[in-house]
């Protein structure tokens, strides 16, 4: 498989800044730099670098944007340009139905504009990958007939060296939250939780966020809150390490519920036994090998973590089978021979739901 890679000249991860850069162009196939204009992530389109992507003309052109970014609509247009039936497969998050009752923008063009956008999407598109098994039928709602798999997205498993969870607990066990600090990840829930335990733990929370300010004046009745608000990228994995458990407790809103978690899969591949909440995609991302409470149910949530602080063969149990999932789902080499398939699979599509 002969493989071209358009990638941004620079892109926000989460609260890093990625940009192009030539150790990340040696990897066996061929890598275009393109710029960027306008508001990300869902509004933005390439300056340059399509063209030169699209030259010589591909088989199949898969976009990593969802069916209503600017970015799909340009490429779909282009590909029309470049031979008519040229088949382009896009990607979606989206696990909530978007409505003119329910979207996240208060002006309602704004969702006429991306329904227009998403048809236009839907009528060209050869298939769609969908990130999150609630997506498939959110794509159906909203009309689109075409193939779709679900392909979960994936992650650097090889980056995060495996520890099997201790038997014997950090003294005061260490409880950890990973990602942004805003109302939808729940964190204040799990501050609520750790409180109502009878023991003494640590709370440590990594990330920033609009909640950084109430962050920092938490304070625990027994043990201790600590904070790190930024940290390197490559610092990450001794920060997992570090944890004897990694709760993520988003909490559902009226346009957003949790789409994946990549912080899930990363302490899965790092042997930290991990407990989430039930919003969206997180049971199924977790599986067998993760705990399971009820979002927005703070007792539920410190029953859980003791539970497990105090059951180190479960504890033990869920680590290794953690790593199994996250090395089996989730490893950049599965998602990729996956979406191949797919794609491959989306060569042959019947060209009849398109116009």
């Amino acid at each position: 498989m002969d493989l071209t890679l358009l990638r941004p000249h620079a892109f926000r991860e989460g609260s890093w800044v990625r940009r192009a850069d030539a150790r990340d162009m040696d990897d066996g196939y061929r890598t275009v730099v393109g710029r960027l204009a306008g508001k990300s992530p869902n509004r933005v389109v390439f300056l340059s670098g399509l063209r030169e992507a699209m030259d010589p003309v591909p088989d199949v052109v898969h976009v990593l944007t969802d069916e209503n970014f600017w970015l799909t609509t340009q490429v779909v247009r282009h590909a029309r340009t470049v031979t008519p039936r040229l088949p382009v497969v896009f990607h979606t998050w989206q696990n909530v139905p978007m409505s003119d009752a329910c979207y996240p923008q208060p002006w309602h063009w704004l969702y006429r504009l991306d329904t227009r956008l998403e048809r236009g999407v839907f009528s060209s598109a050869a298939g769609a990958v969908a990130r999150n098994s609630e997506g498939v039928g959110v794509l159906r709602g909203r009309g689109f007939v075409g193939p779709i798999a679900h392909i979960p997205w994936g992650s650097e498993v090889g980056r995060f060296a495996f520890v099997p969870a201790r038997e014997n607990l950090s003294d005061p066990p260490v409880i950890g939250y990973v990602g942004r600090l805003v109302r939808e990840k729940g964190v204040e829930d799990l501050q609520r939780a750790v409180e109502e335990l009878r023991f003494p733990v640590v709370l440590r929370i990594v990330g920033d966020g609009p909640l950084a300010g109430e962050v920092a004046t938490w304070r625990l009745s027994r043990g201790r809150v600590e904070w790190i608000r930024n940290i390197p990228k490559e610092s990450i994995p001794d920060a997992y390490r570090e944890m004897d458990l990694l709760v993520l407790p988003s909490r559902t809103t009226r346009t957003w519920k949790e789409q994946f978690g990549r912080v899930l899969v990363e302490a899965m591949a790092s042997g930290v036994p991990v407990l989430g909440s039930s919003s969206g995609a997180i049971p199924e991302v977790l599986g067998d090998a993760g705990a399971v409470f009820p979002e927005g149910d703070v007792r539920a949530l410190a029953r859980t973590i003791a539970d497990l602080l105090a059951d180190p063969s479960r504890r033990t149990r869920m680590s290794a089978q953690g790593r199994e999932r996250a090395e089996t789902k989730y490893a950049w080499p599965v998602w990729a021979a996956r979406t191949a398939e797919f794609l491959g699979a989306c060569l042959g599509v019947d060209d009849a739901h398109r116009d």
